[in-house]
């Protein structure tokens, strides 16, 4: 039996995304290792999911192994801690449980068919992730965010994967911030020089494999009873990037963001069963309305205005 291995890392805002995606993944052949920045974050993941497929660790076992983190990151925010530790946590995986490879997640995807799928056009690889294909002003945000998406990446337990490792760590603990800024931006447009410095490394380009809000505009989505296809392939993951839970039952989807009006129909075939686990979730979320000033809750009104009339949300009925 060929397990896969999964790494998500999360602080409490993002924990209800996180076991959503656990569950859609749960119950085929994988091992779930989850990095919480908290442990408040650790009791919810442990506390949720009761499963020997699921490990979650403590962000300080992280710190512990990688000295130069903690004064890498003392100044940064939150997200740009993350970011951060991302391939440092695949580092500890690797010593720590000997894995074979391993597959980096960023927490708001969700499986629809089984993962095993992947393997196909990942083989020989030693590092693989995927190409943003953004489905409008390609050049414009390959530029500002990077031709690949780090919200998906393989790694392979060789030579050139902890090449890839190693590199990857020190170039995000020198400047990692969640911004554009002088050609950088996160820990993803490091991603671009990457690829071409290690040895092995595998782009991958297939719409079944991180369907997204940035590439999905002139896709051909069908529901086919339990399957769902895209451009006539079994779709096997959507990243959510840019959905926003408002309240319970309203959330604004994020695909306006990229220039283009979704239907119902895509609506309800791709986001519906995702919205509606989350909402069951009574567990700490990003809320909406976090900032209390005026002038703050004024600009969410009008985005939300632009959203509704958009039809860039989705409202979840009783």
């Amino acid at each position: 039996m060929l397990i896969q291995n999964f790494a998500v890392v999360i602080s409490k805002y993002y924990a209800s995304r996180c076991i959503t995606l656990i569950e859609s993944i749960l119950k085929y052949d994988v091992k779930i290792y989850v990095l919480c920045f908290d442990k408040k974050t650790l009791q919810i993941i442990n506390k949720s999911i009761n499963s020997k497929k699921v490990t979650a660790i403590h962000f300080n076992k992280v710190l512990n192994f990688d000295r130069s983190l903690k004064v890498a990151i003392k100044d940064r925010k939150l997200i740009d801690k993350i970011v951060t530790s991302r391939p440092i946590f695949l580092k500890l995986l690797f010593k720590k449980f000997k894995l074979r490879d391993i597959f980096l997640l960023d927490s708001d995807i969700f499986f629809f068919s089984n993962p095993v799928k992947i393997n196909k056009y990942i083989k020989g690889a030693a590092v693989a992730f995927c190409k943003h294909n953004f489905s409008r002003n390609n050049n414009k945000l390959s530029k500002k965010y990077g031709k690949y998406n780090g919200g998906f990446i393989y790694v392979k337990s060789n030579i050139n994967g902890f090449d890839f490792l190693n590199k990857w760590s020190l170039l995000c603990k020198k400047w990692c911030q969640f911004d554009s800024i002088n050609g950088k931006f996160s820990d993803q447009k490091y991603l671009e020089d990457l690829s071409t410095s290690v040895k092995n490394v595998k782009i991958l380009n297939k719409p079944e494999i991180n369907l997204a809000p940035w590439n999905l505009e002139g896709k051909i989505i069908k529901f086919n009873e339990e399957n769902i296809t895209v451009n006539k392939k079994k779709l096997i993951f959507f990243h959510f990037h840019g959905l926003r839970q408002i309240s319970k039952r309203f959330f604004i989807l994020g695909i306006e963001n990229y220039g283009f009006t979704i239907t119902n129909k895509i609506k309800k075939i791709l986001f519906y069963e995702y919205v509606k686990s989350l909402s069951e979730k009574n567990i700490t979320r990003e809320y909406f309305w976090t900032k209390n000033n005026l002038f703050s809750k004024l600009l969410k009104v009008n985005l939300l205005f632009k959203k509704i009339t958009k039809n860039d949300y989705l409202i979840l009925m009783k």
